[in-house]
């Protein structure tokens, strides 16, 4: 059987870039009088999303 092949540079480059976060977009929302807030947004099959809130 022996051991697996050794991956080459671009697949090594291909696999890195792969495992990086990507940005899906920004967008300035508004708070409603109640406090609430109501977006929504696709993600990729097994995908995770991380939402950043930041107040000024």
């Amino acid at each position: 059987m022996g051991s697996p092949r050794q991956p080459t540079a671009s697949q090594v480059k291909d696999l890195e870039q792969s495992g990086q976060l990507q940005v899906m977009g920004t967008e300035n929302l508004t708070v409603s009088g109640d406090g609430s807030i109501v977006t929504g947004f696709v993600l990729p099959r097994q995908g995770v999303s991380l939402i950043k809130l930041e107040w000024e």
